[in-house]
């Protein structure tokens, strides 16, 4: 089986000098990765003027196995291969068909089989073979320790260098959203070419991009893990005016991986900036402040209630507890819960 859990490397590894696999799983909890590699293999081993011919694509609630295999099947006209796409795979009907296809796929022809959220059912005789024979691809959810490097990828893509405190503005404002990075660095780009310079500075950032215009939840994480009372409050009260910029579950998503990044930090057998950087898995020393101001904020058990609570208030927020909530509301006693 071929089979890698790393889209950046996938993504690297798609050149016109290098060819291609003939059946590709594109899967996991991240769209943005597995939408890029989609269009990368499409616009790198086919011309635009071959399209029009050789290039299908299908949705899987559409289609059903037989007539993906019809399609991908045909040889190609006046082009070096075929390429049949389908997306929301998931919900394609009759995948046996396609099991014929680790076998008899005609020359270069390429399938893409594109998935929806997490992993289909592996259990699946076809899926076996297919993702035996093929190149399957899991693109995970982004942690925020892992953001920087997918961001200096980004950046590299863009023709772009992010000082350290470049990089540090664009995750604090906007977090794991890196369909949004990308396309503030796709702006940044082109402010860069125009001076002359590849090097991006917090400045640009402010200047050319929208990451000051909203209030960024990693402020908010940052004013908790400082015990900051006042700014906290201040952020709570403007993202409760602004349930829409400032969704309240994507805010306890958040503080809920921080905080139990947080008490895994309490058991690092070294609690120096190092210590816990390793014990966390950290690549950068910025990452680790919030970490260090938690942990000289708050004790474990608070740490332990804090969490309960963030399970509580995510149920709140869905209206698991009946009748209205207010997603304000929420934010606000939250911050009061975690501040007292």
């Amino acid at each position: 089986m071929a089979k890698s859990e790393d889209p950046a490397s996938v993504l690297k590894s798609i050149r016109k000098d290098k060819s291609p696999h003939n059946i590709y799983l594109l899967y996991g909890d991240e769209p943005y990765f597995t939408d890029k590699i989609e269009r990368k293999l499409v616009s790198t081993y086919m011309s635009p003027d071959a399209m029009d011919f050789n290039y299908t694509l299908l949705y899987g609630n559409e289609t059903n196995g037989a007539d993906v295999t019809t399609a991908v099947m045909r040889y190609p006209m006046m082009s070096e291969r075929v390429i049949v796409v389908v997306r929301e795979a998931q919900h394609l009907s009759g995948l046996d068909p396609l099991e014929a296809l680790t076998t008899r796929l005609p020359g270069s022809n390429i399938l893409i089989l594109s998935f929806k959220g997490a992993k289909p059912d592996s259990r699946q005789k076809a899926f076996k073979a297919l993702e035996k024979a093929g190149l399957a691809v899991e693109s995970k959810e982004i942690r925020e320790y892992e953001m920087h490097k997918y961001i200096d990828n980004l950046a590299d893509e863009h023709g772009l260098k992010l000082d350290s405190s470049a990089l540090q503005m664009l995750m604090e404002h906007l977090g794991t959203d890196i369909v949004q990075i990308d396309k503030e660095l796709e702006k940044l780009e082109v402010i860069a070419k125009e001076g002359g310079s590849p090097l991006v500075t917090t400045e640009m950032i402010e200047k050319y991009t929208s990451v000051t215009r909203q209030v960024s939840i990693f402020e908010l994480k940052s004013a908790l893990a400082n015990k900051d009372r006042g700014k906290a409050t201040k952020l709570g009260i403007m993202m409760s005016n602004d349930p829409k910029g400032s969704p309240v579950q994507a805010t306890v998503s958040m503080l809920f991986n921080y905080f139990s990044d947080l008490l895994i930090a309490f058991y690092a057998p070294d609690k120096t900036e190092s210590g816990v950087m390793r014990h966390l898995g950290l690549a950068k020393p910025f990452q680790v402040r919030d970490f260090m101001a938690g942990l000289r904020n708050y004790s474990a058990p608070k740490v332990i209630n804090i969490i309960s609570y963030l399970r509580k208030c995510d149920a709140r927020s869905k209206g698991m507890y009946g009748g209205y909530t207010d997603q304000g509301e929420v934010i606000m006693d939250l911050i009061y819960f975690i501040l007292h």
